[in-house]
């Protein structure tokens, strides 16, 4: 699986146990935590609503309808007022299955025979040599959230 925060029953379970199993090979000589920054309210809402119509059609059209418009948030004590255009919303029971969706090709384009790497939401992890989790980094850099 890609993914391991949504339709995986005890992702990050597996994740441990695979990432520990990851330092019994010789060839393997680093490990990369990676935690993205602010990644929920930050996720592109265009490409995760995109990736969840071709990845996740029964839920695409529910997901299109939650956040189409621009949510207005009111400031506490104040006049102020914000659009939400980016990221999913806090406390909506399928922001994290959305976040997960929307980095799904991400994810698919940088897995390659070179690294392993383990991601659950915005957190991932890369195991090989440091060249070549140097290079997975360098990619992330590049098409990351």
């Amino acid at each position: 699986s890609y993914q391991l925060s949504a339709g995986i029953r005890s992702g990050i379970e597996g994740a441990i146990h695979a990432v520990s199993s990851m330092f019994e090979e010789d060839t393997n000589e680093g490990l990369l935590l990676v935690d993205a920054a602010n990644a929920f309210n930050s996720i592109s809402r265009p490409l995760a609503l995109w990736n969840a119509r071709v990845y996740w059609p029964r839920c695409s059209r529910f997901l299109f309808n939650t956040y189409r418009g621009f949510p207005l948030i009111l400031l506490r004590q104040s006049t102020t007022t914000l659009l939400s255009k980016e990221g999913t919303t806090q406390g909506d029971p399928l922001g994290m299955l959305m976040y997960a969706v929307g980095t799904l090709k991400m994810i698919k384009d940088l897995k390659d025979e070179r690294w392993r790497q383990n991601w659950y939401a915005d957190d991932a992890s890369c195991v090989g040599s440091l060249d070549h989790v140097r290079a997975w980094f360098d990619l992330l850099c590049v098409q990351g959230p």
